[in-house]
């Protein structure tokens, strides 16, 4: 698997491939094992178009600390589309960490509820994001969906990450009943 290019830019990463009918599984080095998530065809992982990367590496910074004190964590994924609603996907492994060490965002969210793991859906300077935690292994793997800021009044996002997450990954991530 590729690493980073260029330890600065979180977007420039890219991951090996699996060709499906409909999608597109990339996968993601965790330690020994390889897992995939899977997105629609059209998303980049391998060459960048800047003008639809709505983050910069201080607010990804940012969002990372809003419910993690700085932990140790690999990046194992980022996806993005140069469609305007379609999300930035950004993929993280952080080892020995347990789901009860995450805490809430201190400004207002609402609750994404998992059979396994746990969300928060909440808006980040005027972006929305979806950020999702799972146990994996020995570890937890963090999933930040942000969408589009020209887009924030309209339920695209949310169509998006019910598709993207709670379909075509619906082995990682199960609405609780």
């Amino acid at each position: 698997m590729k690493k980073l290019f260029i330890l600065s830019n979180f977007y420039e990463f890219s991951s090996r491939t699996e060709e499906k009918e409909i999608y597109r599984a990339f996968k993601m080095r965790i330690e020994k094992d390889t897992l995939e998530f899977n997105a629609y065809n059209d998303y980049y992982y391998d060459t960048i178009d800047l003008p639809a990367v709505y983050l910069t590496n201080r607010e990804l910074k940012k969002i990372k600390k809003t419910t993690l004190p700085i932990k140790k964590n690999e990046q194992i994924l980022f996806l993005h589309n140069d469609t305007p609603y379609y999300l930035n996907i950004v993929g993280f492994f952080y080892p020995d960490l347990y789901l009860k060490e995450i805490h809430s965002p201190d400004f207002e969210f609402s609750p994404i509820m998992l059979s396994s793991g746990l969300g928060f859906n909440y808006t980040f300077h005027n972006k929305k994001v979806a950020d999702f935690y799972v146990p994996y292994s020995d570890g937890i793997l963090r999933f930040i969906a942000v969408g589009n800021p020209e887009w924030s009044g309209s339920d695209r996002f949310d169509k998006e990450i019910d598709y993207m997450f709670f379909v075509l990954n619906s082995k990682m991530f199960r609405p609780k009943d």
